[in-house]
C-alpha cells in the first residue's frame, strides 16, 4: 500500500512538473521568422471532447503575426473550413471571436481494439488572434465553442480556468523568443 501511495505521488508530482516549450523556431532566408509554443491539453479528466491549445507567431522586420492553434480529440470524423468561428469567453463574459485561416480535415489519432475496435479522431486548427485578445484570454477562459462542418459545434465550459493559464505561459515564452534576434546564419 505504502509502495502504491507513493507511486502515485510521483505520478502526480511528474504531471504536475511539465513545462510548456517552445518546439521550433526557424528562420528563413528572407528574414521570416516562425516561432511555435507546445499544444498543451486544456481538459478535465471526465471529458469527452478535449481540448488543446496552443501559440505560434509569424515575425519579419517589426511585423508580428500571432495564431492561436486549437486542436480537439473526438470519436467521430469532422471537418473544419476556412472561415469557420471560434468563440471563447472570457471570465468577465466577454465574447473573443476568431475564424479559421485554412481548411482542416480530421486524422485518425488512435485506434482502440478492446472490448471491440473503434478510433478516435483529431484536428488541428489555426486561427489569426491579436496579442491584445491574447492578453484579454491571459485572465480566463470560462467556455469555449468551436463551429465544426456540418454546422455543428464543440463546446466546453471549464469551472475553472485552464485555457488562460496555458496562453500566459505560452504568450511570455514566445515574446521572450522574438525579442531575441535571430537570423538563418546562426549558428552557422
Amino acid at each position: 500500500m505504502k509502495k502504491l501511495f507513493l507511486f502515485l505521488m510521483m505520478l502526480f508530482a511528474c504531471n504536475v512538473l511539465h513545462a510548456q516549450s517552445i518546439i521550433s523556431d526557424e528562420v528563413t532566408s528572407d528574414g521570416l521568422r516562425m516561432v511555435i509554443g507546445e499544444t498543451v491539453a486544456a481538459r478535465d479528466l471526465k471529458d469527452k471532447q478535449v481540448f488543446f491549445v496552443g501559440l505560434s507567431a509569424l515575425q519579419k522586420d517589426s511585423i508580428e503575426i500571432w495564431m492561436l492553434s486549437v486542436k480537439v480529440i473526438e470519436w467521430g470524423a469532422y471537418r473544419i473550413n476556412k472561415g469557420n468561428i471560434l468563440l471563447l469567453k472570457t471570465m468577465n463574459d466577454e465574447v473573443i471571436q476568431l475564424q479559421a485561416d485554412g481548411d482542416y480535415d480530421a486524422t485518425v489519432r488512435n485506434v482502440h481494439t478492446e472490448p471491440f475496435v473503434y478510433s478516435d479522431y483529431s484536428v488541428t486548427a489555426h486561427y489569426p488572434i491579436t496579442k491584445e485578445d491574447i492578453l484579454k484570454l491571459c485572465g480566463g477562459v470560462k467556455k469555449i465553442r468551436q463551429e465544426v462542418s456540418l454546422g455543428e459545434t464543440h463546446d466546453k465550459d471549464y469551472k475553472k480556468d485552464k485555457i488562460g493559464a496555458i496562453l500566459t505561459t505560452e504568450v511570455n515564452l514566445l515574446s521572450n523568443a522574438l525579442k531575441e534576434k535571430k537570423s538563418i546564419y546562426d549558428g552557422f
